[in-house]
């Protein structure tokens, strides 16, 4: 593991067992993978706030692998956090910031009109003073599920226009590559549906332009039957509309899913796990996933059972789930 496992962990290993979740001698898996085909890396998102030493050593103890990069979110009242990135990088982490053009602590609006004024453009320049002191690799995912109606930065949220989205990435990603900015690779990462689903609201139609994004994401989850409007899914049925699109209209960019998960409602949720290495088969373009390790509606991380934490560790027993961050950068 990157992260020395301190007398920390051993305590909260010991409340884990106490309180029926798996400890780590319950885990030992000795049967290796090589049922995925592809070389596909490995990340995580560990609840809420930014991922610190512990975290991470816990979820790589779960899963008997490193993790190459580290997801978190931050809001535009929140600066570059330059400590928590020169951390995971000098741990063999990438950070992962999604970045969300919103205030987490004010009722205060940001449209996307506003962006591309310049409204917020001192801000902006903020961050890219702290991108060039950090200096190494840092994926910024900008304005995500922006084809959902749940963020002040989506397309249903802003006029129904496509093209504000478009000129508001274009405004923010040349306003650092413009002061220095080098050592960013863009995630552009539309929801696994959109809503609503009308023409207007088509991804595509909201695609800054190649020489404006470096990766292609797609976030989804198996809500199970947690939902009353929801029910059941595999992987495949949450992801293959949207790659099949992305795939055919944007053919030159890798993808990730920054975000996934299954909730333990409707089904089984360590067999769904176990089924990942075939499912990912049918997606040859996707090169990176990022668990969503987080208590958030119910226990979404891997550990919330014991079944399917032990389904996690085995899979991850695949020669072709990678860990090597300077390999993931460099992924085409």
């Amino acid at each position: 593991m990157k992260y020395r496992i301190t007398a920390w962990f051993s305590v909260v290993c010991l409340f884990i067992s106490c309180t029926g979740m798996p400890t780590d001698d319950s885990l030992n898996v000795a049967v290796p993978g090589n049922i995925l085909e592809h070389p596909v890396f490995i990340g995580a998102s560990l609840g809420f706030g930014a991922p610190d030493a512990d975290k991470i050593a816990i979820f790589e103890k779960q899963s008997g692998k490193d993790i190459s990069m580290a997801v978190w979110f931050l809001g535009w009242d929140q600066p570059f956090p330059l400590e928590v990135c020169s951390d995971l990088y000098s741990a063999g982490i990438i950070p992962h910031i999604t970045w969300e053009p919103h205030y987490w602590f004010s009722d205060e609006k940001i449209t996307l009109v506003d962006i591309i004024n310049g409204d917020h453009d001192d801000y902006i320049l903020a961050w890219a003073e702290g991108i060039k002191k950090y200096g190494n690799p840092l994926f910024i995912r900008l304005m995500h599920e922006f084809n959902g109606n749940w963020y002040d930065w989506g397309i249903a949220n802003n006029n129904e226009d496509p093209s504000r989205y478009i000129c508001a990435w274009r405004h923010i990603h040349d306003l650092l590559s413009e002061n220095g900015v080098k050592n960013v690779k863009y995630i552009w990462t539309p929801g696994q549906n959109s809503f609503p689903d009308e023409p207007w609201n088509n991804p595509i139609l909201s695609y800054p332009g190649d020489e404006y994004v470096d990766w292609l994401g797609i976030d989804g989850y198996n809500w199970g039957t947690y939902y009353e409007w929801s029910s059941w899914t595999e992987f495949e049925q949450i992801f293959m509309p949207m790659y099949n699109l992305l795939s055919k209209k944007i053919p030159d960019k890798p993808i990730m899913i920054p975000e996934f998960s299954c909730f333990n409602h409707g089904g089984n949720r360590a067999e769904w796990i176990r089924h990942l290495p075939k499912q990912l088969n049918k997606f040859p373009n996707i090169k990176a996933i990022a668990w969503f390790d987080v208590i958030k509606e119910e226990d979404l991380r891997v550990a919330a059972t014991r079944e399917s934490a032990l389904a996690w560790k085995q899979i991850l027993n695949e020669e072709n789930f990678k860990s090597n961050y300077k390999k993931l950068w460099v992924v085409e």
